[in-house]
């Protein structure tokens, strides 16, 4: 299957950042050019992902979510499945937790592939680092040869 011919209300996009904490906004800015390169799927940003977003992602077959990292390296990675013993009052949730949820508590077989995009400064501040730039470029690059999901 091509993808063009993958049912666009499979996929979501899923992109956590704050552009007001530079390099944090990177998958904001990635989002933007998928957006317009694949305008089928749906695409969903939020600062952070949240105990309820494993809800929407059951909605899915597949879930690509992709975030800002402090890595050196642009990676994509399928999810781990983790210990659904948490307290829920967390501030932060990953994607491993959610996917890990999805399928335990609600059965749902959806596929969530981790894109993490590397930065380097996550201070207060608007505008992405010269590294960030730099990972942003070879993200879009990397989508004209590699896309991150199986689309059969």
């Amino acid at each position: 299957m091509s993808k063009s011919e993958l049912s666009p209300d499979k996929i979501l996009i899923h992109a956590v950042g704050n552009e007001t904490r530079r390099d944090d906004g990177l998958a904001l800015e990635a989002i933007k050019y998928i957006k317009n390169k694949f305008p089928d799927f749906s695409f969903k940003t939020d600062y952070q992902l949240y105990l309820e977003d494993v809800l929407e992602w059951c909605n899915y077959s597949k879930v690509w979510f992709i975030d800002a990292s402090f890595g050196s390296d642009l990676k994509n990675r399928t999810t781990q499945n983790v210990p659904l013993d948490f307290n829920p009052s967390v501030h932060h949730m990953g994607p491993d937790l959610l996917a890990s949820m999805a399928k335990e508590i609600y059965g749902s077989s959806v596929e969530v592939i981790v894109s993490e995009l590397p930065g380097e400064d996550f201070s207060l501040g608007e505008g992405l680092s010269p590294k960030a730039k730099s990972t942003l470029n070879d993200f879009i690059v990397s989508l004209e040869t590699q896309f991150p999901i199986e689309l059969e």
